[in-house]
């Protein structure tokens, strides 16, 4: 961004100041550098507050960036968010915002479980915990993200040596399975944890000179037992949210780590988790679900609710009524759905409430039940043929009766 008219007779300056995100402590000897509106680029260390000033600058914008070279967790700052706040407190307002006036607090969990102490590290990157799946390997996983196997293996576990390594696919991320030469670890979906942290270049554009810019960062290093988060927005077919519906999450050896209900926004939150594979349990239906590593990273999940409709109609003489015209209706909540009759005069639906609905054929209307099962059909009766597309008099059509 060139400067303004008329700022070339003037210094600009800018501070930019790193600092833990849970606890807000500075974080001094992290070095960044940083780009100034006139494309230069120098290297700056911060200061026991974490801080470091760049003055007699053009105004403008600059960006920062940290170099990754011989990168480990050791000496690395995971990337939160740039911000005066921390992100607990933010997401916080944003779940009572959403939630609206009146409504319960955020679970008591989405504050910091602990206050983090300083810590060394000279380098800002984007850490993800990834959780590895069968088919991956540490060079794929690598390769996909500009890096190569001995890089990884160096930020991870501070070697590059193969039996080093494959000791610590074995102790720490929990590899059983040989690779096809019977020596090396492969990676499956059942290791546990089955984390493997990847890190990428870390940079941020567009910082505007004459201003205070705070970075905030966690732990690169940070342990994945009970660190993780659960963060679900639960929804149906339809993409509507599953409010107020109670579920239960287990983790892999059948513990119970979260039971209550979904909120206002068909919302689930739990933390201090492991980085782990959790099922979710809601309505005889269940959902492998993954924890996270940011408690902002939701997962949707699709879940369907548990009623179907199954209905038969037909008529007096017990002919299928094909192609006839329909809408159900919630007696609830009032969603409704239209359509036609199958050529064998059949409704069928899945993923409802179970509740009671309206159906309507033509100008006659009854109340009928959504069923657990999807061999459970309900007959609808009527002694004439309700309203088609091409019916002429649908007063001509008498009322239609429910089956006993």
């Amino acid at each position: 961004m060139p400067p303004p008219p008329g700022a070339g007779d003037r210094a600009s300056w800018i501070k930019l100041k790193v600092v833990d995100d849970e606890s807000g402590n500075p974080l001094p000897g992290v070095v960044l550098s940083v780009t100034q509106p006139n494309g230069k680029a120098f290297d700056f260390t911060t200061r026991p507050d974490g801080a470091v000033e760049v003055h007699g600058i053009d105004p403008g914008e600059c960006s920062v960036t940290c170099d990754l070279t011989g990168a480990t967790i050791a000496d690395t700052h995971d990337f939160v968010v740039m911000a005066d706040r921390p992100t607990w407190t933010q997401s916080t307002e944003s779940s009572d915002a959403a939630a609206g006036a009146g409504s319960a607090p955020a679970d008591s969990n989405a504050l910091p479980r602990t206050q983090s102490a300083s810590r060394s590290g000279v380098r800002i990157a984007n850490v993800e915990a990834h959780k590895v799946s069968t088919g991956e390997t540490l060079q794929s996983l690598a390769e996909s993200n500009g890096l190569t196997w001995q890089q990884l293996a160096q930020f991870n576990w501070g070697t590059s040596v193969p039996d080093e390594i494959n000791k610590k696919l074995h102790d720490e991320v929990g590899c059983t399975q040989k690779a096809a030469d019977g020596v090396n670890y492969r990676f499956d979906d059942a290791d546990s944890p089955g984390i493997v942290r990847i890190p990428t270049r870390w940079s941020v554009q567009g910082l505007v000179t004459d201003q205070t810019h705070t970075i905030r960062v966690q732990a690169a290093d940070r342990d994945s037992a009970g660190n993780g988060y659960i963060r679900l927005y639960v929804f149906d077919a339809d993409g509507q949210p599953i409010a107020d519906a109670a579920c239960t999450i287990k983790s892999k050896t059948g513990q119970v780590v979260f039971e209550g209900v979904t909120d206002a926004q068909g919302r689930l939150r739990k933390d201090g988790v492991d980085f782990d594979d959790f099922t979710l349990l809601m309505d005889g239906n269940e959902r492998v679900v993954p924890s996270v590593a940011y408690n902002d990273e939701w997962v949707d999940v699709l879940m369907p609710r548990p009623g179907r409709i199954r209905l038969l109609v037909l008529d007096a003489s017990d002919q299928p009524l094909a192609d006839a015209e329909f809408t159900l209706a919630d007696n609830k909540s009032g969603r409704a759905f239209s359509g036609r009759t199958d050529a064998e005069g059949r409704i069928r639906r899945d993923g409802v409430e179970l509740n009671d609905y309206k159906l309507t054929v033509g100008s006659f209307d009854r109340i009928v039940p959504a069923v657990a099962y999807d061999d459970e059909w309900i007959d609808v009766f009527s002694t004439g043929s309700p309203a088609r597309s091409d019916a002429s008099d649908a007063s001509d059509n008498p009322e239609m009766r429910l089956a006993a």
